[in-house]
């Protein structure tokens, strides 16, 4: 967890994201059009892969090599045994980051966001903390 706490924020926020070497494309994608258009820095790739993780580091992306897996150069499919294993991986990640106080904002790579998550989930939390 040193990892996510080299990168989170001060009030421990963190924008998540896994990856393997069949993926990796859809990690410069993210990389490009959702984190770095909308200023997000407190963010980190969790690899599958140690390939993986270097290939996004010599291109300055910070990322955490957290599990290997021999299908990590193959893609999956919604629901096949290789996506269920990935999927295994995605859940002990983020559970062992909020077990460790951190707040987890996970993204998917294939998505594209509209802008700073980490700043529109503090208004929230903000909101809830007042009304509680």
């Amino acid at each position: 967890m040193e990892a996510i706490h080299d990168r989170a924020d001060a009030d421990g926020h963190i924008v998540l994201a896994m990856c393997d070497e069949a993926t990796v494309d859809m990690a410069f994608n993210f990389h490009e059009a959702s984190l770095r258009r909308h200023h997000i820095e407190k963010f980190l790739f969790v690899t599958i892969g140690l390939d993986t993780c270097a290939r996004l580091a010599r291109n300055s992306m910070p990322c955490f090599h957290y599990a290997d897996d021999p299908r990590a150069r193959r893609s999956s499919s919604f629901g096949d045994r290789d996506f269920k294993r990935k999927m295994i991986v995605r859940t002990n990640v983020i559970l062992e980051a909020t077990e460790a106080n951190f707040t987890v904002i996970y993204s998917d790579i294939d998505v594209a966001f509209l802008g700073n998550p980490i700043s529109e989930f503090k208004v929230g939390s903000l909101l809830l903390h007042i009304f509680e």
